[in-house]
């Protein structure tokens, strides 16, 4: 197994108060539906989600992320952790200060990830599962956004 890890960090602002962006955040309902492919998602808790997401292949190796992650929401943050995983380990947080116009997200994501990657492949996998990592936060940030309308 190989590890690839990815990040993606961006600012951008909502035209709705911190207290209504930090909700629409941190509403699980709204994480799982905005996700992306999902072969399956358990609410666990009232701060946990056990997430599936659907099979991807590259280059004839097959891969499925499964684990658990913990939200943690205090005024002005949303913190998230992978607590329980097989082969993807997620972390991040989300800050909403008020701003001219509604409020500024500050939001910074890592993904790693453990691939059946050949060793003679990594290399070349690494930048492929890198920016797909980053595609994908940057996907989801915008489908959030779209659910509002914002």
């Amino acid at each position: 197994m190989t590890r690839f890890t990815g990040s993606h960090r961006e600012r951008f602002t909502v035209p709705v108060s911190p207290a209504v962006a930090a909700l629409h955040f941190g509403d699980l309902d709204q994480i799982i539906r905005n996700y992306g492919p999902i072969e399956r998602a358990d609410v666990l808790d009232p701060d946990t989600i056990q997430l599936t997401l659907q099979e991807k292949g590259f280059r004839g190796v097959r891969y499925q992320a499964v684990y658990t992650v913990r939200y943690q929401r205090t005024p002005g943050s949303l913190r998230w952790s992978t607590i329980e995983s097989q082969n993807l380990w997620s972390s991040g947080e989300a800050r909403f200060v008020e701003a001219p116009g509604g409020t500024q997200i500050d939001y910074q994501q890592t993904i790693e990830t453990e691939v059946p990657v050949p060793r003679l492949l990594a290399t070349v996998a690494e930048s492929f599962v890198r920016k797909e990592i980053e595609a994908g936060v940057q996907a989801y940030l915008q489908r959030m956004r779209k659910a509002r309308g914002w």
